[in-house]
């Protein structure tokens, strides 16, 4: 049961991945970034959901075939399949689910650490899925391009403004570390 990646049920799941990478993209760095240390449940469980999309998605990557450049034909042979998911995209889809916030949460000590909050947005690694997409699809249209562009530049802007906002946060946490230790120095005299 290899699929070939334009049939209509492949098709129609790559849309489904499309739509959990613009949430992805649109809401991991603003919840790195701007939120709290601590996320409300319902963004918890659509993370949650989110990431069930993608753990499906990588299963279903060693049931779709794909197009060998060499040999200029497509490849449905299981075994072809999963030796070129696994040494090519697979570390990447499995990093990009890994729960790192969750590992924290359960270790005090990793979860003071500014850093897991940063490992959040290894989540915009499945953001390369595109480029996968784009193998089997052709933006051969100079508006689909122009569109392409403009998404582009709108989320580059958004991830922009996200970073200034935790380049801002750290600065103020850094100053009022440093005026909390101020205070506890002895007077000099």
């Amino acid at each position: 049961w290899i699929y070939s990646p334009n049939h209509p049920h492949v098709i129609r799941w790559n849309i489904v991945i499309v739509l959990a990478m613009l949430f992805v993209s649109t809401v991991t760095p603003y919840e790195v970034s701007v939120m709290n240390h601590q996320a409300s449940f319902a963004l918890h469980v659509c993370n949650w959901l989110i990431d069930g999309v993608f753990l499906i998605d990588m299963f279903l990557q060693f049931f779709i075939g794909y197009w060998d450049a060499k040999k200029h034909q497509m490849v449905f042979q299981p075994e072809h399949i999963f030796r070129r998911y696994v040494t090519s995209w697979f570390p990447i889809d499995f990093i990009s689910i890994f729960p790192f916030d969750d590992v924290a949460r359960n270790n005090p000590a990793l979860s003071k650490l500014r850093v897991v909050r940063i490992l959040r947005l290894l989540k915009l690694a499945r953001l390369t899925h595109l480029v996968r997409m784009g193998d089997t699809l052709s933006f051969r249209s100079q508006h689909l391009s122009l569109v392409n562009f403009s998404v582009t530049l709108i989320f580059l802007l958004h991830w922009t403004s996200c970073i200034w906002c935790l380049l801002a946060q750290i600065q103020s946490e850094d100053e009022r570390c440093t005026a909390e230790l101020d205070d506890d120095e002895p007077p000099r005299s």
